[in-house]
């Protein structure tokens, strides 16, 4: 039961940006996302994963899954990476804003001639 408790509170702290797993932005930049990290590239998000450890008991997350979504209006972006702790198994996600360069991960949807 505690795990579903602490699972709840770090979701509702990455909803508020108040730490937890996802990483924070600054206030101003926080956007649609609530606390996405806005981000200019994948090396980014990357780099910022290998450098968290896991709060259950230290260990160092590899990258399960990564998934680009996009709000219903097509106008925000953000790239979800799923980890999961070497150490004890613990599963959690992080958050990247990638409005600012979603233009590089868009596909053209056809021939425009």
């Amino acid at each position: 039961m505690s795990s579903l408790v602490g699972s709840l509170v770090a979701w509702i702290r990455r909803l508020v940006g108040c730490g937890g797993s996802t990483p924070a932005a600054d206030a101003g930049s926080a956007g649609p996302w609530g606390g996405a990290m806005a981000v200019q590239n994948v090396h980014e998000e990357y780099e910022y994963v290998a450098g968290q450890r896991c709060p259950r008991c230290g260990g160092t997350y590899s990258v399960r899954s990564q998934a680009l979504m996009e709000s219903r209006d097509g106008r925000h972006h953000l790239d979800v990476l799923r980890v999961k702790c070497e150490g004890c198994g613990h599963e959690t996600s992080f958050e990247f804003n990638i409005d600012a360069v979603w233009e590089q991960y868009d596909e053209p949807s056809g021939d425009e001639s």
